[in-house]
């Protein structure tokens, strides 16, 4: 690991992103509760994995190590979690790219459109079978009675 990596933490049901910036030290947006909003802050590396595991993000273009370090550093105490809109992988990819975003927040999105859409295609599925199969029925008992005539 080395200092200005963007690293992730695996916890139950998420991954929680830091950036290391050296010393055994973290800084990462800490989130809480909207009665306990905590905020950027430094921490220690191992009460930032809590005992689970760890994974550096690779970047195939990324800002130096010093340069994420410095931007990290310039957001301590800063306090406006969102999670949709600004939470700990938007802050560690913005410290490590200079781009804001969540592939967290985009795969929960995605999801969301995807059943959605399916809720969506299915409610239409369902109303074109209510509307059409009446006719449909109707046409064909039209048919079997002439048909006998």
């Amino acid at each position: 690991m080395q200092i200005g990596d963007h690293i992730v933490a695996s916890r139950l049901g998420y991954e929680h992103h830091g950036i290391y910036v050296g010393y055994n030290n973290v800084i990462h947006y800490a989130g809480g509760s909207s009665l306990n909003k905590k905020g950027v802050e430094l921490t220690t590396y191992l009460k930032f994995i809590n005992g689970g595991s760890c994974r550096t993000v690779p970047y195939s273009t990324r800002l130096s190590g010093a340069e994420a370090v410095t931007k990290a550093r310039s957001r301590l105490g800063e306090n406006n979690y969102n999670v949709v809109f600004n939470n700990c992988e938007h802050f560690a990819r913005f410290c490590a790219t200079g781009i804001s975003s969540s592939y967290q927040v985009q795969d929960v999105m995605v999801e969301i459109a995807y059943t959605g859409g399916k809720a969506i295609a299915s409610q239409t599925v369902r109303t074109l079978v209510d509307r059409t199969f009446p006719i449909v029925g109707i046409a064909y008992a039209t048919y079997k009675f002439f048909r006998k005539s």
